[in-house]
């Protein structure tokens, strides 16, 4: 006999959402790997957040929206981990606990970081922050970023790296 709506109702509601949440991701990981338990078969991780539409949960000064932020591979588009925004943060700080989350921390107390060899990650100009590319590049990841005015010191010398330079390279927006 299956069990009824309200034992099933109860079961839901004590699930940790959170660690359901890391083994479904690890789990649908491992499924695009092929075989292979590595992050270095997804290639590409594209990092973006969003507010989830018509989500409200109760936090301690009232209701609020639930926002995540998620990896999801680029290939396949298959979210493969997602943490939720704490309340008073942002985005940024959950770029490296997602990347260490997904790649599987070292065990606790280990000096050794999460390893993303092979892994480029891609994220909008948001994230670009010197803590998160550093980051990045201690797991031995890359990254590619999008660099607008939000960052002007760098955007301009990023310019004026391709000032001189020959080629196909499209003018900036701002001079044309």
């Amino acid at each position: 006999m299956p069990p009824s709506e309200a034992t099933i109702r109860r079961t839901v509601k004590d699930v940790d959402a959170d660690e359901a949440d890391a083994i479904v991701g690890t789990w649908l990981g491992a499924k695009l790997q092929v075989g292979v338990v590595s992050p270095k078969a997804w290639r590409g991780l594209a990092l973006d957040g969003k507010t989830l539409k018509g989500s409200w949960e109760q936090v301690d000064i009232g209701a609020g929206k639930v926002r995540l932020f998620s990896a999801l591979t680029h290939a396949e588009g298959v979210v493969i981990g997602q943490r939720k925004i704490p309340e008073h943060t942002g985005e940024q700080a959950q770029v490296i606990p997602l990347l260490d989350q997904i790649a599987g921390s070292p065990p606790e107390g280990s000096e050794q970081l999460a390893d993303l060899s092979g892994v480029v990650i891609t994220a909008d100009a948001l994230h670009v922050h010197r803590d998160n590319a550093e980051g990045i590049l201690e797991r031995n990841g890359e990254y590619v970023l999008t660099v607008k005015n939000n960052q002007p010191t760098l955007h301009q010398g990023i310019e004026a790296l391709f000032a001189g330079a020959s080629g196909d390279f499209p003018p900036c927006p701002r001079h044309v």
